[in-house]
């Protein structure tokens, strides 16, 4: 929450300073692929001491889906930053659309449309890999499921982006409406003099 608020403030005040709505838009959306890039890295191959034990012993690497660390709080971070972004450039088009109240109203019903469809989300994934992702019994998971890869070459590719949507510790569905409540506060925060009832309410 506190980052989304951040952003959001970072983000007004350079747009009322004179900065152009594209530029924001590139710089945020920028900012947030290196966030996730850098957060992947080092989740999924800097943080799994056993990948790189194989490379250095030059045996064949075997990377189960159930060990990849979650990406967390950074990549959800990059996520929201720049979808964010997208909001905030769309808000920003016209003078109705910059009223506080509006952008309250749109991000709090984003991070409602991230919160409701979650369970859902996590049966659909459950039912794709075979795999109950949230049970503590994550042993008895098929052998031919275990390795990443099993389904096809794009196998991986697809529980790269994935992982987060069924994530245990900090799943993107729900996490982004934290994001959405930040946002909400970096809109009122930026304000030059914020109705403090209408800010506490």
């Amino acid at each position: 929450m506190i980052s989304a608020a951040i952003h959001m403030y970072m983000m007004q005040k350079k747009f009322k300073s004179g900065m152009s709505r594209e530029v924001i838009l590139f710089q945020e959306i920028l900012k947030g692929i290196v966030l996730w890039i850098w957060a992947m890295f080092f989740y999924v191959f800097l943080a799994q001491w056993q990948i790189s034990k194989s490379w250095v012993e030059q045996q064949p690497i075997h990377l189960e889906w159930r060990k990849i660390y979650h990406a967390d709080q950074f990549a959800n971070i990059a996520f929201a930053i720049i979808l964010s972004a997208i909001v905030f450039y769309i808000l920003t088009s016209s003078e109705k659309l910059r009223k506080p109240i509006v952008g309250s109203i749109v991000f709090g019903l984003l991070g409602l449309a991230f919160i409701f469809p979650a369970p859902a989300i996590y049966q659909a994934a459950n039912n794709f890999w075979g795999i109950d992702f949230h049970n503590e019994g994550l042993a008895v998971i098929p052998e031919y499921l275990q390795n990443i890869g099993d389904k096809g070459w794009w196998d991986y590719i697809v529980r790269f982006f994935a992982n987060q949507a069924t994530g245990r510790e900090s799943p993107l569905f729900p996490h982004f409406a934290y994001s959405a409540v930040g946002s909400i506060f970096g809109i009122f925060l930026s304000q030059g003099k914020p109705d403090k009832k209408k800010f506490l309410s």
